[in-house]
């Protein structure tokens, strides 16, 4: 069923067994799995059915650490009201769709990390890996490349003990919103009430117990209060903190905030622009790293389907254990060895490279690839997500000050990734890498028949230590799981500790952030949540 929420009495209260805040890929998840549960579900969403601008300005906030940037051109900041979609089906509405999930090692303890360790296992959650394939419509869960050779993709060109092939499953366009609309719309025992802004959360005096979400329109019109037994708040990593902030009237740190950790560790996936490898290997080897369609035609999911393959070389999990380095995955983009591509004026290019292979190993490079960085960061509590109380949006909620730290150590754990790769290629006999740190650009105006890297220019001597590091746009760990209260806002069932009915979904809950793309984790976590919410809560 659908409620428009400027169509409520202003004054209502709505009634359900449980409320979920936010129709991402979070909350149509957990909404959709208990359709037809024996539980009312009523599904909280700020926006429409489609982007309106004054919805989107809710997301406007001040930047006061690192700033987020695109990766070619330091200088071209990007506002916070950019980088996320406020309207039914969330950020999933411009996703790209990537899909790797978390190695076990993601999950483990690390040495060398002051903080790092899930309360729960990779071994915990792939049950709900294989599930959230069937959600988002993948293929097997396999990620081994040399499953994919086996179905026709070309094998890897290095798959060491230190550098692995990992593949990647792409389903794009998905849009959680338009592919499950109709679902929700029709369960009778779901609720998706649009442009209904959750403003705070009412408690008992002391804090431990929601009594109510307080919830406003736009325009002056109607407020009014979800009430239910259960909460779940998916709001994403940063509204997800300025909620728990601003639901400040028992605790004036605000809400599951005890031990002042809402809102911080804020992380992000560092995306840099690495530099050139020179391979041996021919460019029409190298398939592996392009977009590879397959059909694929997942349980309950119309016929036809279809996703696209594609590797990247990651830092594997022994390299992570053993020699305490970060997360890396680096992406690959062939090209043929060509004089002008990529534009290089000064020092040795990969032509020069090309020949110079040829003179001491009796062949000349295949093909040059661009090597793309992201990276793992690590975890740093100054890094966080504040609201300014002197700066409120037009429904009277402060507006959020995100402070993104990006550490030396960061910098220097996607430099140790790269002299990995590069000791890698030149030990294997693949080939050689060239890194230019801070000294790529991007020129979008080049005629794209010239090839895919003569869109880049590269400048070595410009590399410098502390090169520009852009952000994947996936915000996390500022509600991180933890068994321990004095660690992590959430524990291993994803329940705000000290709070008896509250549960957090979505990213804001991850440990620790890994190295690959979010969306299909936060799918498995939130179909564990929706499941124990079932079982536990809600009988």
């Amino acid at each position: 069923m659908l409620i428009d929420a400027r169509d409520v009495a202003d004054g209502a209260t709505l009634e359900a067994d449980l409320c979920v805040v936010g129709a991402g890929a979070a909350g149509i998840t957990i909404a959709r799995e208990l359709v037809d549960a024996s539980v009312d579900v009523l599904l909280l969403e700020s926006g429409g059915f489609e982007a309106d601008t004054a919805t989107q300005a809710l997301y406007e906030g001040e930047m006061i650490g690192t700033p987020f940037i695109n990766g070619f051109d330091p200088n071209s900041e990007i506002d916070l009201d950019v980088v996320r979609l406020r309207f039914f089906g969330g950020t999933t509405n411009h996703w790209a769709g990537w899909c790797r999930p978390f190695d076990a090692v993601d999950f483990e303890r690390r040495e060398g990390l002051a903080v790092s360790g899930w309360p729960i296992s990779r071994a915990e959650l792939d049950p709900w890996y294989e599930r959230a394939h069937q959600v988002i419509r993948l293929g097997p869960v396999e990620y081994d490349w040399a499953y994919w050779a086996d179905q026709g993709l070309p094998p890897a060109v290095l798959d060491s003990d230190l550098i692995s092939t990992r593949a990647i499953q792409v389903k794009w366009p998905f849009s959680f919103g338009e592919v499950y609309r109709a679902d929700l719309e029709a369960a009778g025992n779901v609720s998706v009430c649009t442009h209904a802004n959750v403003v705070r959360f009412d408690t008992n005096p002391e804090g431990t117990e929601v009594r109510g979400a307080r919830v406003a329109t736009l325009d002056g019109g109607p407020r009014f209060v979800a009430r239910a037994r259960a909460y779940v708040l998916a709001t994403g990593g940063i509204e997800v903190p300025r909620v728990l902030l601003a639901s400040n009237e028992a605790n004036p740190a605000g809400l599951g905030n005890q031990h002042d950790l809402v809102g911080r560790h804020f992380t992000e996936h560092l995306l840099v622009p690495a530099g050139f490898a020179v391979l041996h290997t021919a460019q029409s080897a190298l398939g592996l790293f392009l977009d590879n369609e397959r059909d694929v035609d997942p349980e309950g999911a119309p016929p036809g389907q279809k996703i696209s393959v594609r590797a990247a070389l990651t830092v594997s999990e022994q390299a992570r254990r053993e020699l305490g380095l970060l997360g890396c995955e680096l992406s690959l983009t062939p090209g043929p060895v060509a004089a002008g591509a990529p534009r290089q004026d000064d020092g040795a290019t990969s032509v020069d490279v090309s020949a110079l292979l040829g003179a001491v190993e009796g062949a000349d490079a295949g093909a040059v690839a661009y090597v793309q960085c992201e990276s793992e960061q690590t975890l740093d509590p100054a890094s966080r997500v504040t609201i300014d109380p002197r700066d409120r949006d037009p429904l009277g909620v402060p507006r959020v000050r995100v402070d993104w730290r990006v550490g030396a150590e960061d910098r220097r754990g996607i430099q140790r990734a790269l002299a990995l790769l590069a000791t890698e290629l030149g030990r294997t006999g693949v080939g050689r890498l060239q890194a230019a740190l801070g000294g790529l650009t991007f020129n979008p105006d080049v005629d794209e028949a010239a090839g895919p890297l003569a869109l880049y220019e590269s400048t070595p001597a410009d590399a410098v230590d502390d090169f520009p590091v852009a952000q994947g746009f996936h915000h996390m760990c500022t509600a991180r799981m933890a068994d321990d209260p004095r660690q992590g806002v959430v524990d291993a069932d994803g329940k705000v500790h000290g709070v008896a009915n509250l549960w957090i979904g979505g990213s804001a809950v991850f440990a620790t952030g890994g190295a690959n793309t979010p969306t299909l984790t936060i799918t498995a976590l939130a179909l564990r949540l929706a499941d124990h919410l079932r079982r536990q809560v809600l009988r």
